[in-house]
C-alpha cells in the first residue's frame, strides 16, 4: 500500500455505484424472495452444506439478517446484511 498516516496519501477510495436486476416475475413475487425468511431460505442456501448453524431476517430500516452454514468440508461461512432503506415492493438497502 502507497501512502498513509505520515505522507497524507491515502490508498483507500470511497464511492457509490448502483445496481438494478429485471426478474422474469412479478415485483410482489421478488419482494416475498428477497425478504420473507421462509421464501429466501428455498433460493438463498448452500447447496452443498452439512447445516445451517444460525439463521435470522429482521426486515426493517435498521434490521439485519444472517445465514451462517458450515460446509461439508468443515469451512464456515457467514452473510450478514443490514438494511438501511426498506421501500416494500420497490427498494431494499
Amino acid at each position: 500500500m502507497q501512502g498513509g498516516a505520515d505522507t497524507g496519501v491515502r490508498s483507500v477510495v470511497h464511492a457509490s455505484f448502483h445496481l438494478e436486476r429485471t426478474y422474469d416475475a412479478p415485483v410482489a413475487r421478488v419482494w416475498k424472495a428477497l425478504t420473507d425468511e421462509k421464501a429466501k431460505q428455498k433460493w438463498f442456501r448452500a447447496h452443498r452444506t452439512a447445516g445451517i448453524a444460525e439463521r435470522h431476517m429482521d426486515v426493517r430500516v435498521g434490521g439485519s439478517e444472517r445465514v451462517k452454514g458450515r460446509w461439508e468440508g468443515g469451512m464456515v461461512s457467514t452473510f450478514d446484511a443490514t438494511y438501511h432503506d426498506v421501500i416494500p415492493n420497490e427498494r431494499l438497502v
